[in-house]
């Protein structure tokens, strides 16, 4: 009896591993990766992957990448060894660290609760930032035995590592620099659609109290098959019709063959199976309101919990890391006059680029990006390195 318990339970290690394409993809390639979970302040327990050369026996400072809303950390891995960030940085003999957020694929435990309950769904990107954040920083840097390291977030990343560092101002002091791909946080020029959806979203959120999360997981094959037949077509109309859809929702690029068609459909694969309808709810508030705050419950519940009718603001004159920001120029969800509006706001702005025909994809999913993008990130990286 014994001997067959200890079979299932090393079936279920062996099949949890075999169905972690990140340790897959990374160990294909060529490098040494590790998958570790790690358990917050406030009992969640989440994912790390850890990615090194298997040459490596570098000194330099790890970097720590998150990934953004609606995917995984595969996002940065799909286009390719010589077109992923994180690759590209092992190449370089960094210790990549690559994080996810609660709730998503490689997210979804909890001590106490069960993923299914209202409970564990009561979140939003305040609570990703104020501690999943923080325990992936405090996890690379005791795992690397060095005092910071660099951050590299893409979208809702930023937002969550700007909601960290006005809340906890001691976590300037972890990090050497914090490289912002699409990065706002008021949001008066976000594209139409969303101007329209985000009352519609709050209303019906407020009258369907017990939806806690979105499920992806049976509209992604769905996804997948409207992509492969779209975007991946031999037909010239198809695949126009599939960049024009794409374009709407995050921009549209003039170098209309920036990401790869067959990227699309891998794209549509790795998004997280659950999406958490407070963090949506949440970003349609800062929409509505153009301004930066935590969660607004209405005035009793706020009153409650904040001792305040009114939501308290992100205190980001408590950001003292040096910010370095990469705006598109055609990135309608984080629109480059919010993205111009924040970098005023911030005091230590140590870089800021456009970058032309961008879209809100093209960040992460671009062919051109190792060129136009992680190659200033590298340098700024290796400029530093003697230092710190």
């Amino acid at each position: 009896m014994e001997f067959l318990l200890l079979a299932v339970v090393i079936s279920k290690i062996l099949n949890c591993y075999a169905k972690d394409e990140i340790l897959e993809l990374v160990t294909r390639s060529g490098y040494i990766g590790s998958f570790h979970e790690i358990e917050t302040e406030d009992d969640y327990i989440i994912g790390v992957h850890r990615i090194r050369s298997r040459n490596s026996t570098s000194k330099k400072f790890p970097v720590f990448l998150m990934h953004g809303f609606m995917t995984t950390p595969m996002s940065f891995l799909i286009t390719g060894k010589k077109n992923s960030l994180p690759f590209i940085l092992a190449d370089n003999n960094y210790d990549v660290f690559l994080g996810s957020r609660r709730g998503t694929k490689f997210a979804t435990k909890h001590k106490k609760l069960s993923t299914e309950s209202k409970e564990y769904w009561n979140f939003d990107w305040h609570e990703i930032g104020f501690y999943d954040l923080k325990a992936i920083i405090d996890f690379t840097l005791k795992t690397t035995n060095k005092s910071k390291c660099f951050y590299v977030g893409y979208s809702q990343a930023n937002t969550e590592l700007l909601v960290l560092l006005s809340s906890r101002p001691e976590y300037n002091n972890k990090l050497i620099q914090a490289h912002m791909m699409s990065c706002a946080t008021a949001l008066p020029n976000v594209h139409e659609l969303g101007q329209l959806l985000s009352p519609v979203i709050i209303n019906y959120a407020q009258s369907n109290r017990d939806l806690m999360y979105i499920n992806m997981e049976s509209l992604i094959p769905l996804q997948m098959e409207l992509a492969k037949m779209l975007c991946n077509s031999v037909r010239p109309l198809r695949v126009e019709l599939c960049k024009n859809i794409i374009f709407f929702m995050v921009g549209r690029n003039r170098r209309s063959t920036e990401i790869n068609p067959a990227t699309y459909v891998t794209m549509f694969k790795y998004l997280s199976p659950k999406i958490g309808v407070k963090q949506l709810l949440h970003f349609a508030q800062i929409i509505m309101s153009s301004k930066f705050r935590q969660y607004d419950y209405g005035a009793d519940k706020n009153l409650r919990i904040y001792n305040s009718t009114i939501p308290p603001g992100y205190h980001l004159e408590n950001v003292n890391v040096p910010l370095y920001f990469y705006v598109g120029e055609e990135d309608s969800i984080f629109n480059r006059k919010d993205s111009e509006f924040l970098a005023k706001s911030l005091k230590n702005v140590a870089y800021y680029k456009m970058i032309p025909n961008y879209n809100h994809f093209d960040f992460i999913y671009g062919q051109n990006s190792h060129k136009l993008l992680y190659k200033d990130i590298l340098r700024f990286f290796e400029n530093i390195q003697n230092d710190v």
